[in-house]
C-alpha cells in the first residue's frame, strides 16, 4: 500500500494560525518616490521666534529624508533641490506611525537667525538616493513659509532708574534696567557720556563710564553700581548733565554687534558737604582694611598705645598710636608717673617725642607711659631682651633691624619673623636667608613683601636668648609688633 500523502487536519490548522499571527512585512522603500509633504502647509505663516514642525510621509524604514531651508525657491544643486543657505535638518520617524517623519528646527537667540526675522522663506523635503543612475536626490515640491512679527530678542534693555531728566546729587549712582529673563546668558552693559551723540554702532560714548549690568533677584531687572572714586575730578563728583544707555552685546546677530536701549539723561548737582569724622578700625577688620595705626590698636581696648621706647643717644625716643578721636590732642609722656615730655597726635593717629632717659641705676625698672587727659596707654619698659629698631620697605623687600641685649648666648639662635593675620593668628614668614645676631646682638633680617592687597601689615621678630653669658639660647623672646603701610 502506498503512503498516505494527505496532511493531517490538525497540522493544517496550526499552520493557518501561525500565518495569522505572523508580523506583516514592511512595505518596501521605493527610492524613486518623493516624500509626501504633510506639514506645514504651503505658504503657512508663523510668528517670529516660533519653530514649526516639518512632517512628511514616506515608507517605514526610510533612512535618508531631509529638509532644506533657503531664501530662494530656485534650485541650486545638481540634483534639483533648493539651497541650504538657511540650514537643513534630518527627518526622523515618529513613534505613532513609523511611516511619518518629522523634525523641528532649533530657534537660536541670534538677531539675524531666519526664524527670528520677518520674511518669506522656502523649504523642500527630499530623499538622498544614489542608486539606479539617479541624480542623488528625490525631491518633494518647494514650499514657502512666511515669518511675521518681531521676536523680543531684538528689543534692547529698557532704562528704569535714574528716571529720564532726573536731578541727582553728586556721589554714587545705581542704574536699573528691565530686560528679558533669558538675557542671563547674554552680556548687558551701559555707557555714560557727557554727550547724547551715538557712534556708528548706535551706542553713545563711554567717556564717563562703562559698566556691566547684573541680573537681580527679579530675573527681568538688571542693575549696575559703578565704582565710586572720591577724587574731586571724578565724573560722579562733577555737576552737569549726563546721558546713559543700556545695550545688549550680540556677537551672533546684529551687524553692529549690539542691540541698544533708548538714551536717557540725568543732571548731577553739587551735594551738600558734610564733615567726615575719621574712625579707627578695630578687631579683625583692621588686618584687611586698616592702616598701620589701626593695626596697633586692633587688639586692645586702649585709645593710647606705646609702639616702642628706644634709647636715642642720651635720651629716649618714644613712639605711639592713638585713636583718631584724639587727633590734635596733646600727649603727655610719663616716666615712672612723672611727665618728661609732650607730643601731639597727628592726623593719622601717630605721635612721637624724644624725652629724657632714666638714671642709669633705674634703667632696668624704668617704665614709660602716654596720657591724654584721663586716657592712659600701657606701661612700657625701656630695657627688654629683644627690640625692633626699624621696619622699612624697598621695592618688594622688607628689612627689619633690631637688637638682642645681654647676656649673650655662646651660639646665638636664628631670628624668626611672624606676620600678624589677626589678634590670635600669626603666620611664619620665609626670610631671605638665616640670620643670627652679631657679637654685639645686632641683627638685620630681610623678607619678601606680601602679595595680598592690604593697606598695612604687622610683624614681629623672635629668637631664643641665654639666661647667663655664654650659656645656651633656650629662652624664647620677641620684639614688640611693628606695623608698616603698604597700600
Amino acid at each position: 500500500m502506498g503512503a498516505n500523502r494527505t496532511m493531517p487536519v490538525f497540522l493544517v490548522m496550526l499552520l493557518l494560525a501561525a500565518a495569522a499571527f505572523a508580523p506583516q512585512a514592511m512595505a518596501a522603500v521605493d527610492p524613486l518616490v518623493p516624500p509626501d509633504v504633510l506639514a506645514p502647509a504651503d505658504a503657512a505663516t508663523v510668528h517670529a521666534g516660533t519653530a514649526p514642525t516639518f512632517r512628511v510621509r514616506a515608507a517605514a524604514g526610510d533612512q535618508y529624508l531631509w529638509v532644506l531651508f533657503s531664501r530662494s525657491p530656485s534650485p541650486v544643486a545638481t540634483c534639483g533641490t533648493i539651497g541650504e543657505d538657511l540650514g537643513l535638518i534630518e527627518l526622523q520617524p515618529t513613534a505613532a506611525d513609523p511611516a511619518v517623519y518629522e523634525a523641528t528646527p532649533t530657534v537660536y537667540d541670534s538677531y539675524t537667525f531666519w526664524l527670528n526675522r520677518a520674511g518669506t522663506y522656502y523649504w523642500q523635503a527630499y530623499r538622498i538616493h544614489h542608486g539606479d543612475g539617479a541624480d542623488g536626490c528625490v525631491e518633494a515640491p518647494v514650499r514657502s513659509l512666511t515669518v511675521t512679527g518681531v521676536r523680543p530678542i531684538e528689543v534692547g534693555p529698557q532704562p528704569l532708574e535714574p528716571a529720564d531728566g532726573a536731578t541727582l546729587s553728586t556721589g554714587p549712582i545705581t542704574f536699573r534696567v528691565s530686560a528679558l529673563a533669558a538675557d542671563a546668558a547674554k552680556y548687558l552693559w551701559l555707557h555714560v557720556s557727557r554727550s547724547p551723540q551715538v557712534a556708528e554702532g548706535g551706542v553713545i560714548g563711554l567717556d564717563a563710564e562703562i559698566e556691566s549690568l547684573t541680573q537681580t533677584a527679579d530675573p527681568t531687572i538688571w542693575s549696575a553700581a559703578p565704582s565710586y572714586d572720591s577724587n574731586a575730578t571724578f565724573w560722579m563728583n562733577t555737576p552737569g548733565t549726563y546721558y546713559w544707555q543700556p545695550y545688549r552685546i550680540s556677537y551672533f546677530g546684529d551687524p553692529d554687534g549690539s542691540v541698544e536701549g533708548p538714551i536717557r539723561s540725568f543732571t548731577l548737582t553739587a551735594a551738600p558737604t558734610t564733615p567726615v569724622t575719621p574712625t579707627t578700625i578695630r578687631g579683625t577688620e583692621a588686618f584687611t582694611k586698616g592702616t598701620a595705626n589701626d593695626l596697633y590698636l586692633a587688639c586692645t581696648k586702649l585709645d593710647l598705645y606705646l609702639v616702642d621706647v628706644l634709647p636715642a643717644g642720651s635720651k629716649v625716643a618714644v613712639t605711639g598710636a592713638a585713636d583718631l578721636r584724639l587727633k590734635g590732642r596733646r600727649v603727655d609722656i610719663l616716666l615712672d608717673g612723672r611727665r618728661v615730655g609732650t607730643a601731639v597726635v597727628g592726623s593719622g593717629g601717630a605721635f612721637a617725642a624724644t624725652v629724657r632717659a632714666p638714671l642709669r641705676v633705674r634703667r632696668t625698672t624704668a617704665r614709660y607711659q602716654a596720657r591724654v587727659g584721663t586716657t592712659l596707654s600701657q606701661n612700657l619698659k625701656l630695657e627688654r631682651r629683644m627690640v625692633a629698631a626699624k621696619l622699612t620697605r624697598r621695592g618688594a623687600t622688607f628689612t627689619l633691624t633690631g637688637q638682642v641685649t645681654k647676656p649673650f648666648a655662646k651660639r646665638p639662635a636664628t631670628i624668626a619673623v611672624q606676620r600678624y593675620r589677626s589678634c590670635r593668628r600669626k603666620d611664619s614668614v620665609a626670610v631671605r636667608k638665616a640670620v643670627r645676631p652679631t657679637k654685639s646682638g645686632r641683627f638685620t633680617v630681610t623678607f619678601p613683601a606680601p602679595a595680598d592687597t592690604v593697606r598695612a601689615v604687622m610683624y614681629r621678630a623672635g629668637t631664643k636668648v641665654a639666661s647667663r653669658t655664654g650659656g645656651p639660647a633656650t629662652r624664647r623672646t620677641y620684639t614688640l609688633p611693628r606695623a608698616i603701610g603698604v597700600g
